[in-house]
């Protein structure tokens, strides 16, 4: 025992066996003996002091049996036995289906008339039945998908049919949709569901007839027929999938060889990020794996196929870097430092030689693919940081075209920050860098941006809303009429 004296200074010193980590918690919940308060129901309750009342009853008929002598009030107790046991019956028919009570008190159950428990268990075989019924309705609603006129999410990416006819959306809400462009008010006529994530990416593939495939949180890749013309709005279940892995967030068919795919995936429990190629069979089959890339720097950002006498993938990466692969060995045949910032989307130009990317340090570098030293060949900044980056059909070398340039600050900025009104807008530059104009109406930010044949270029945003403008900020078409 430690006599503490006033005035002297002393140092309490923790044995090491005590020390955090070998067994001794810092926590005080840890050692506490609080117990939360019963969750049983009114009925319950009532059950259990009825029943503990019927046991002291029994106590004292077990005495009296043997002989003691009980007073008045102890042998009124004693009388009112069978009256306890009628208001336990009671209690016990009007206990939840779900109460296990009964069966915690077998000795309160002997004194249940079979009757009555006959009639419990009908009770709860009826309740957990229709638990049953109420669950399978549950699950066929959630896996029954409905027509949407619009996303009600933010939008991820965007693809296109052949002909510019249709384009195709996905979104944080778990669906994909196809628009018809035949009006200036874009109508959505197929809704493609089956998802049970957020949906990060579509496209549409080049073969005939034309696939769509979609990459969702659920790490699935989905196949679907592509659009057809219909008199009435469509739902269009998956016809085939397979299992990625990971959070599937880039899909890009091959424009060179039709039935190949191209997916990325980012970290998901044990997986790790990787790039994998697909050979994708008919309708109903599914795809199997060619190759897969799993060295890389980060997660990749987008996929962008390269051709020439190899055909090649390039990805863009969080490091600042992008990196050529070799579609037939997997092998990196090249690495390219062009930004200080993530990569954050890729896009080879209708010339087939020049690469644009965009970058989260508020710029967009041209580089020449047809080279192995992929110089640089134009840079156009902006004010804000780049999430998407399209160029014109008839973008050529820098030369002639136009660049479309949009984003903003992260979602998670966007009401903590003072923000430009142009921060939400598409800009428009030419290809030597003059600045033509801007497609307005988003107010978030931009996350997709694609030229659609005969027609503008789409942006898609985190305001979930699509619109389509022409080279000078005209409004073409949109899926509101905001």
């Amino acid at each position: 025992q430690a006599i503490l004296c006033p005035g002297v200074a002393y140092r309490v010193v923790i044995p090491p066996a005590s020390c955090p980590g070998e067994g001794w918690s810092m926590s005080w919940r840890d050692e506490s003996t609080f117990k939360r308060s019963s969750a049983l129901n009114d009925e319950e309750k009532s059950f259990l002091k009825q029943a503990k009342k019927i046991r002291d009853i029994r106590k004292l008929e077990d005495r009296s049996r043997a002989g003691e002598q009980l007073d008045a009030k102890q042998l009124e107790k004693v009388e009112s036995l069978p009256d306890c046991v009628k208001e336990l019956i009671t209690l016990v028919a009007k206990l939840p289906e779900s109460s296990e009570v009964l069966e915690k008190n077998p000795d309160m159950a002997e004194l249940v008339p079979n009757s009555t428990l006959q009639s419990v268990a009908r009770r709860r075989q009826q309740e957990e039945e229709r638990r049953r019924r109420s669950e399978e309705q549950e699950r066929i609603k959630k896996e029954t998908v409905e027509h949407q006129s619009r996303h009600d999410r933010p939008i991820t990416d965007i693809a296109f049919s052949s002909d510019g006819a249709y384009i195709y959306t996905s979104s944080k809400d778990s669906m994909v949709l196809c628009w018809s462009t035949a009006e200036k008010l874009l109508k959505c006529v197929c809704t493609y569901g089956g998802h049970k994530g957020a949906v990060w990416a579509v496209d549409v593939s080049a073969q005939t007839p034309a696939r769509v495939a979609s990459g969702s949180a659920d790490g699935q890749v989905l196949f679907w027929p592509a659009a057809r013309a219909s008199s009435k709005p469509l739902v269009v279940k998956a016809d085939s999938s397979l299992e990625h892995g990971g959070i599937v967030k880039i899909v890009r068919w091959c424009p060179f060889t039709p039935d190949l795919l191209a997916t990325a995936s980012d970290k998901l429990a044990a997986v790790q990020p990787f790039v994998a190629i697909w050979r994708a069979g008919g309708p109903g089959t599914g795809a199997r794996q060619v190759l897969r890339m799993e060295n890389l720097p980060t997660k990749a950002n987008d996929l962008q196929w390269l051709g020439g006498a190899r055909t090649k993938l390039c990805s863009a990466h969080d490091n600042g870097y992008i990196g050529v692969w070799d579609c037939e060995s997997g092998k990196l045949l090249k690495t390219l430092k062009l930004h200080s910032d993530p990569v954050s989307a890729l896009c080879l130009a209708p010339d087939g030689v020049t690469l644009v990317t965009a970058s989260r340090d508020c710029s967009a570098i041209a580089v020449d693919v047809s080279t192995a030293e992929m110089p640089v060949l134009k840079t156009w900044k902006a004010s804000f940081p780049l999430n998407a980056v399209a160029v014109s059909p008839e973008f050529n070398r820098c030369e002639a075209g136009a660049v479309v340039l949009g984003g903003g600050r992260h979602e998670r900025e966007v009401t903590t920050s003072k923000l430009d009104q142009e921060e939400f807008m598409a800009q428009i530059y030419s290809a030597e860098g003059e600045w033509w104009g801007a497609g307005k109406g988003h107010f978030g930010p931009i996350h997709i941006i694609r030229f659609i044949p005969n027609s503008g270029f789409a942006t898609g945003s985190e305001d979930g809303c699509l619109y389509v403008h022409d080279l000078y900020g005209g409004l073409l078409h949109s899926d509101n009429t905001r």
